[in-house]
């Protein structure tokens, strides 16, 4: 009985140890299986940032090769046919509101549809679809902007009397949401490019003071 009872007290101070380390293994492979975990976050994280540098890649070819020479072709069927439809309507950006004000007189939009309806429609839901990669983070938006940002928001800004006036619902509601994401971006480094020439102005200026009589 005595030696049973010597033996129970050598396994309860031999399981101190024994339970540390057991805790500190735990404890390692809790950190190995968290640290694993981050490895294949980034991986990741990296692959889709590759891949949406791609599809933007793709999408900014595709749009160069295919949309600006249909935008180009409906340019010169605007001026050929003095659609002033698109010439007179009034377009009004404030941050993130387009307003349009629809010329309407001597039958305007009815000549805008009898004279290039069909390549009007056709340009416009390219463009929804190219828009789409961007607004829905599929394609890196920082791409599509530097690429061609300042094109897309000069193209789309001559469709705005269309794609507002029939977007009311959610029709081309991805290019209205690109659009106005660029062109606030655009607006936005204009400022601060003005903002810089102001204040390289004011450093340049002189400030000459008048000393009153006697006080020097």
């Amino acid at each position: 009985m005595e030696t049973f009872k010597n033996i129970l007290e050598i396994i309860y101070f031999l399981s101190g140890p024994a339970l540390v380390i057991a805790a500190l293994y735990g404890l390692k492979q809790i950190k190995l299986a968290s640290e694993q975990i981050k490895e294949t976050r980034e991986t990741r994280k990296v692959s889709a940032q590759r891949e949406a540098y791609k599809i933007a890649a793709e999408q900014c070819k595709y749009y160069s090769e295919t949309i600006i020479p249909l935008l180009n072709k409906l340019d010169k069927t605007i001026d050929d046919k003095k659609l002033e439809y698109f010439t007179k309507t009034e377009i009004t950006i404030d941050s993130d509101k387009i307003g349009v004000k629809p010329y309407l007189n001597d039958g305007a939009l009815d000549k805008v549809f009898s004279e290039c309806l069909e390549e009007l429609s056709t340009t416009i839901n390219l463009i929804e679809g190219f828009s789409v990669y961007f607004v829905s983070g599929v394609a890196a938006d920082i791409v599509g902007y530097k690429t061609l940002g300042r094109t897309y928001t000069r193209s789309v800004k001559k469709l705005l009397p269309i794609i507002i006036p029939f977007g009311q619902d959610k029709s081309f509601e991805h290019t209205k949401a690109l659009f106005i994401t660029w062109n606030s971006r655009i607006e936005k480094e204009k400022l601060l490019k003005e903002k810089e020439q102001v204040e390289e102005k004011i450093r340049k200026q002189k400030t000459i003071t008048i000393d009153a009589i006697g006080t020097k």
